[in-house]
């Protein structure tokens, strides 16, 4: 297997290992202290997010480079993962500080979470770059994203389009209906004047 979609995949792997791990612990004093896993809380969505990264890593011939749209997939994949536990991260400092000798606070596999998720992210731009980051594959990213980014408003664009399309049409039918049954219901009186024709609804 080609060495930077080994890298990724092991990312992904500490990544899905570390939701089994204690996220967050809290000290009861006399009471004891307890722990809760990832899977109690987003790590759910650090696997998922790791698995993508895994099936990327291993579509087509996992012996050759890892294609560029997969690899930005990789890298998308590890930002998400590490937006989850960077809010995760805040969200039990938040409630860190010690009362009455009762606290919170981080657990290893929270902490193994966030690098594994930094990891996907970093060998996923290995990957794209052949093996070396250079500025050029910020500024080939960038790139990506802005091409993504404005096939996404083309998309929307058209689909917003068809669907006032649509709305428009089927307004004209409704409009159409009812002036074609109100005409039904009434007498139509044609009256002839000097060449002009005018017709009026009785």
């Amino acid at each position: 297997m080609e060495k930077n979609r080994l890298f990724i995949i092991i990312s992904a792997a500490v990544a899905i290992l570390s939701s089994f791990l204690p996220w967050a612990s809290l000290n009861a004093g006399a009471f004891g202290s307890y722990s809760w896993n990832g899977l109690r809380g987003d790590g759910w969505f650090v696997i998922i997010f790791a698995v993508v990264a895994i099936v990327l890593a291993c579509l087509n011939d996992v012996k050759s480079s890892l294609p560029k749209g997969f690899a930005i997939g990789v890298i998308v994949s590890g930002a998400l993962s590490t937006v989850v536990t960077l809010i995760d991260v805040f969200n039990v400092n938040k409630y860190a500080a010690d009362f009455n000798g009762y606290g919170v606070s981080i657990g290893f596999g929270l902490i193994l979470a966030l690098i594994a998720s930094i990891a996907i992210v970093v060998t996923g731009l290995l990957a794209m770059s052949g093996g070396k980051i250079t500025k050029g594959t910020f500024e080939e990213l960038a790139e990506s994203g802005k091409g993504f980014a404005q096939s996404v408003g083309r998309v929307t664009t058209s689909t917003v389009k068809t669907a006032v399309d649509e709305i428009k049409k089927k307004l004209t039918n409704i409009l159409r209906d009812k002036l074609i049954n109100r005409l039904k219901h009434q007498k139509i009186q044609i009256n002839l004047n000097n060449n002009n024709i005018r017709i009026t609804l009785a």
